[in-house]
């Protein structure tokens, strides 16, 4: 379709595109003086040249670790028929991961924030190769504190209570927890590692007592709740004791 020929001289000029190749061509001409012609004919083989994939360059950017980042980075390559395209990501950040339609994907990890990452991709035709880079950015995002659900308890008068209340927190680095018990019975006591220990004493028998634990980072907190119920205990308790005899027999009321 884009073949010319200029009419004075008889030069003929064309630039097959990629759609004429690989293929024949035959290019007829017909040459007139106004009164006689005459006619040639040729072929033109058109071979097939291969095109490199095209990537386009692709901005920086800055994700909140935890976040998930998607990058649409898919290739054109102008070769007819089309090429098979491979992606690679080379040396990428741990759980970076590219799709075979050019798709990247990946949530850092608070391992990886806060940094930087590099992600370069290559992506091939099997001949012919193309590469672009660009930089991630990992922001710092707090985690809460996660608290154990803590099952309610018995426990006599007088017996010492042990539950350990201890709080996980995923940040990294990792943050220092402060624990406060909320209300708690007398004599209730919660360590800096969350262990919550209590005696209950003999006034203290036979009641139901709330646990609430309160667990901050400095930034956000959690907490949780359990209840103690008290039984009443004769530990430590005065009995009155009579003996009665009947003859030989002793016994006591």
């Amino acid at each position: 379709a884009t073949a010319t020929i200029n009419t004075n001289t008889g030069v003929i000029s064309w630039t097959p595109g990629e759609a004429d190749g690989p293929g024949t061509n035959t290019f007829t001409m017909i040459v007139s003086d106004g009164s006689a012609s005459s006619t040639n004919s040729f072929n033109v083989v058109v071979t097939e040249v291969n095109q490199a994939p095209l990537l386009l360059a692709q901005t920086n950017r800055t994700i909140a670790e935890l976040a998930l980042l998607t990058v649409t980075n898919t290739a054109t390559d102008g070769d007819l028929p089309a090429n098979n395209l491979v992606y690679q990501l080379i040396n990428p950040p741990s759980g970076a991961n590219i799709s075979v339609s050019g798709i990247i994907t990946w949530t850092p990890t608070p391992a990886q924030g806060p940094g930087n990452a590099t992600l370069t991709t290559i992506v091939s035709d099997g001949t012919a190769s193309a590469t672009n880079s660009f930089i991630v950015t990992v922001t710092e995002t707090n985690q809460t504190p996660v608290l154990p659900a803590q099952a309610d308890r018995n426990l006599a008068e007088l017996n010492r209570l042990i539950v350990t209340n201890t709080a996980t927190d995923v940040d990294l680095p990792a943050n220092v927890l402060t624990y406060q018990l909320l209300n708690p019975p007398t004599n209730a006591l919660i360590s800096a590692s969350g262990v919550i220990t209590w005696i209950p004493s003999v006034v203290q028998g036979t009641s139901t007592n709330i646990f609430t634990t309160i667990v901050t980072d400095g930034a956000a907190s959690a907490t949780n709740s359990f209840t103690v119920t008290v039984n009443d205990s004769l530990l430590g308790q005065t009995t009155n004791i009579t003996l009665i005899s009947t003859g030989a027999v002793w016994s006591y009321l």
